[in-house]
């Protein structure tokens, strides 16, 4: 089983003297690196590939984990970075299941490939209507229907 979920910090949605009324303006690039911070949990099997959750740009993750969707529904390797740190997590996709491993090399999972599709899924929609219903300027952001147009191909 995989559990993907935040828990959004609004007193980190903006940097600095950034305000509300940038939002549907702001450029991909610096919502994906400076907004909507959130601690996510990452959880395959019980083990916590995030221990215990890991404070991230809430769209930067969003975008990453429908590229590493993406990549696997092509049969590609899957990969979850950070631009923070070299750390990551790698997705093998094997028949219908994927094989998730980290670099630090532990803990390692599997789970279904449909089940990690309906997880990003899942896991984007929400991040999407969180930012929305507290900022809704940011649904006119062209970001905003490129992740909804990455999740729904």
């Amino acid at each position: 089983m995989i559990e993907l979920t935040f828990s959004p910090r609004p007193e980190n949605d903006f940097p600095g003297p950034k305000k509300a009324r940038d939002l549907p303006t702001v450029s991909e690039m610096d919502l994906r690196y400076g907004y909507f911070e959130a601690d996510v949990t990452f959880r395959v099997e019980g083990a916590d590939f995030f221990y215990p959750c890991r404070r991230l740009p809430l769209i930067d993750f969003m975008f990453t984990l429908a590229y590493s969707a993406q990549s696997i529904r092509s049969g590609e390797l899957g990969e979850i970075d950070f631009t923070e740190s070299s750390d990551w997590v790698r997705l093998y996709p094997q028949g219908d299941r994927i094989e998730i491993r980290i670099k630090k090399g532990s803990p390692s999972g599997s789970c279904g490939v449909d089940e990690y599709f309906t997880a990003v899924s899942g896991f984007v929609q929400s991040g999407i209507g969180n930012i929305i219903s507290r900022h809704p300027g940011m649904k006119e952001n062209p970001a905003i229907s490129r992740l909804r147009n990455m999740i729904d191909a």
